[in-house]
């Protein structure tokens, strides 16, 4: 099986109801940290957000949140029917900025 189609499951994340960070923010924290430190890598499948939910407990809408912004900084990449990726990107050598890749829902 091809790293591209390979799909992971996320048990790193958790969600913690105790503390005053919204839901959407520590799931988008859990896994912008798990690229930065290589557990997710370019080309990575995600789990679809409706199973990521189901096993956080969540609501989806926390998850689309949060791969919104994901999205949006360049982390992953997705388009509606196909699933969503880790996306490759740069790191410039004087800053964190990152290529910007495009995102759908």
């Amino acid at each position: 099986m091809s790293r591209a189609s390979r799909q992971l499951s996320l048990p790193f994340i958790r969600i913690d109801r105790k503390v005053r960070r919204p839901a959407y923010q520590q799931l988008y924290d859990g896994i912008r940290l798990a690229i930065l430190e290589g557990r997710l890598r370019p080309g990575d499948r995600l789990p679809a957000t409706r199973l990521i939910a189901e096993e956080l407990g969540v609501s989806r809408n926390i998850v689309v949140m949060a791969f919104e912004q994901l999205g949006m900084e360049g982390y992953i990449r997705g388009k509606s029917g196909s699933g969503s990726f880790v996306a490759g990107f740069e790191l410039e050598a004087t800053s964190d900025k990152r290529q910007a890749t495009s995102f759908e829902l």
